[in-house]
């Protein structure tokens, strides 16, 4: 609906699921494939958090949308959800533009947008760090990412700073790795004990124990992130170099393959 294309800090974040190595290989279709108690968790704090009081709430599918009144959709949305993974809630507000969206895709991950011109950057910052937050045992990798418009596709790897090694079909074939790698490094990111453990030097980095092997890592001047539509060459070379066999990499992917021959 929004006719132009202001930064957007979204927050791209994978969801632990049940076993995906029991779906064939080559088989990506709508499969959700996340436990029903953390769904339905899901599913409510997102109705709540897109909710804008004097504004519309939207629930959409594939070929289809509608707009919701009240926030007593839990179930439906929770179903929807579960049966495909392909369906987006969002919360719009008009004069200026401003919009709260989540997107939940295949295999557990999900999106979630904030555009509000209203608002500084360090305040929708930590509005998509609470979205990191919701649920940190049963996270897998979740990271905050700032650009131009919004996207349907996770993690969306043709907008700057695109990912030095890896496309996004790398991923999206290979979404049990995301448990131990992560596409790239980002100035907020949900990180497990397995992703510190692959890590060149993370003493420049804020990190925060969240319990249950999982944890927040933040860099010490987020301005440098998310202040602009992305972080400058010099900043990005040694964050990388900070994460090391963290990232992703076809090399890695190929050697720690999850499926099964």
């Amino acid at each position: 609906r929004l006719g132009f294309q202001p930064v957007a800090q979204t927050a791209f974040v994978a969801y632990g699921t049940k076993d995906l190595t029991e779906i064939p290989r080559d088989f990506r279709g709508p499969v959700w494939h996340v436990e029903e108690s953390v769904t339905r968790h899901l599913a409510e704090q997102a109705l709540a958090w897109t909710y804008r009081p004097g504004g519309h709430q939207y629930l959409a599918r594939i070929v289809w949308q509608v707009e919701l009144v009240g926030l007593a959709n839990t179930t439906g949305l929770a179903q929807a959800i579960d049966e495909e993974g392909l369906t987006r809630i969002s919360g719009e507000l008009d004069s200026p533009d401003r919009v709260r969206r989540v997107n939940f895709l295949p295999h557990g991950l999900s999106i979630y947008h904030v555009i509000d011109p209203t608002q500084d950057w360090t305040v929708r910052v930590a509005e998509l760090r609470k979205r990191l937050l919701l649920i940190p045992a049963r996270t897998n990798l979740g990271f905050i990412r700032s650009y131009r418009g919004l996207t349907n596709s996770w993690p969306q790897s043709d907008l700057p700073p695109i990912y030095p090694h890896v496309e996004e079909v790398d991923v999206r074939y290979n979404v049990p790795l995301l448990a131990s790698m992560t596409p790239d490094v980002h100035g907020l990111q949900l990180l497990t004990s397995a992703h510190l453990d692959r890590a060149h030097d993370l003493s420049r980095w804020t990190i925060t124990n969240l319990g249950g092997g999982r944890h927040l890592v933040e860099a010490s001047d987020l301005s440098q992130w998310y202040a602009a539509d992305e972080p400058s060459p010099d900043v990005l070379a040694q964050a990388r170099a900070d994460f090391g066999e963290m990232i992703m990499t076809r090399e890695r992917i190929a050697a720690e393959s999850p499926w099964h021959d």
